[in-house]
């Protein structure tokens, strides 16, 4: 039974961590080939990418990566909640979204 809850449970969320070799966007690419957005985020007057991933079960919210302005990943969250130390980002990325200015690996990766 405890197994079976950590596979259930706790093993998602250890799937949802970026590998040592993923922080810039190229190689992050590879570890979510299609996340569920890619948008750009200013927050305090510094540009940022936020991207979300895979939602794990039984979450409110996909997964969140941010990105500095030179495509280097700065910090993640297994889950983009709206509290927490990144939840401004969070928070910035939806609106972008709800603007519909969704972007592509290409977009963000081609303006390097």
């Amino acid at each position: 039974m405890v197994v079976g809850a950590y596979l259930l449970l706790v093993a998602p969320y250890h799937a949802l961590a970026p590998p040592d070799d993923a922080n810039t966007l190229a190689a992050f690419q590879k570890f979510v080939p299609r996340p569920y957005a890619i948008v750009r985020a200013t927050h305090k007057g510094t540009s940022y990418i936020v991207i979300f991933g895979k939602q794990p079960l039984l979450s409110e919210q996909p997964a969140g990566y941010l990105f500095d302005d030179g495509g280097r990943l700065v910090d993640w969250s297994h889950e983009a909640l709206d509290y927490g130390h990144l939840a401004e980002f969070w928070e910035l990325a939806r609106r972008e979204i709800r603007a519909g200015r969704r972007l592509t690996y290409e977009d963000v990766i081609l303006d390097r």
